[in-house]
């Protein structure tokens, strides 16, 4: 369930949000329109605006910065100016690392990673100059603890982390804010590719977040900065101290992965449901 936001910190102000097609980004728009912002959205796919004199729809391809820049020209265009970025696009390719085609590991590597990349650089400038600004990237749990199963997207996300987290030392006293988000596997499209693409038990530990959920702590990070926000926190502080020590996550991962496996089946038998559901 989507929850209502406080409106008037938010009214006026102008945010970006990059991958607004589906999932988390589509429900960080939505949020963000509820809450009086004025939003640019813009995704690779075809995008479905909400009814709003406030909202600016563009086709971006975060593998190329020819798209990137005119979503800025574009955004500052229409706003006059640009608040917030927030960079939600992401791709996922489960499977063994020497049975994955090679394209696959180069996509994920190239929207995953390097698209944070060329989304930050057209709007540092800008920021910099202005002496305020926030950037955004959606990370993952999964760039905290590693995936088995799903090594690429899993490495691109430790990516995507320790390149905000060392971005976020570049930028101290300039006014720029950098946040990456981290959540836990959210209900959406690209779990469903890993459920039944035979992606990582892990992802499957606990319970899927909702999209809104997630929607949320990001409206909550553009209201309140911080630079590493976990969603929801309670599977943060576990997820780091696996990570802290290889050694107690690799003698903990044959019970984590049989727990994992028993939940992914679950999920799946949910989605046959909903599917089933949607054709009566």
């Amino acid at each position: 369930m989507e929850r209502d936001l406080k409106p008037a910190w938010l009214t006026g102000r102008s945010v970006v949000v990059i991958g607004a097609a589906s999932g988390i980004g589509a429900a960080t728009a939505r949020a963000l329109v509820r809450a009086g912002a004025q939003v640019a959205l813009a995704d690779v796919a075809e995008l479905t605006l909400p009814g709003s004199e406030r909202v600016l729809g563009m086709r971006v391809d975060v593998t190329r910065a020819d798209t990137l820049e005119a979503l800025r020209d574009g955004a500052m265009g229409t706003f006059g100016s640009i608040d917030a970025v927030v960079n939600c696009a992401g791709v996922i390719v489960p499977g063994p690392v020497d049975r994955l085609p090679i394209e696959a590991v180069h996509r994920q590597i190239d929207v995953n990673f390097l698209g944070t990349v060329l989304v930050t650089r057209p709007f540092l400038p800008y920021f910099r100059e202005r002496g305020r600004g926030h950037l955004i990237h959606v990370g993952s749990l999964g760039g905290i603890v590693p995936l088995a199963g799903e090594a690429t997207y899993s490495a691109t996300k430790f990516a995507v982390r320790g390149f905000c987290l060392a971005l976020a030392l570049e930028l101290k006293g300039t006014g720029v804010s950098v946040s990456v988000i981290c959540p836990d596997s959210t209900d959406t499209a690209q779990l469903a590719i890993e459920a039944t693409q035979h992606g990582s038990p892990l992802s499957f530990l606990s319970a899927p977040l909702d999209a809104a959920a997630v929607a949320a702590a990001i409206v909550d990070t553009i209201r309140r900065p911080r630079l590493e926000v976990s969603v929801p926190g309670s599977r943060g502080l576990p997820a780091k101290l696996l990570a802290w020590s290889p050694a107690l996550l690799t003698r903990l991962y044959p019970w984590l992965e049989r727990f994992g496996r028993q939940r992914r089946a679950a999920f799946r038998g949910a989605l046959r449901a909903r599917a089933a559901t949607r054709a009566a």
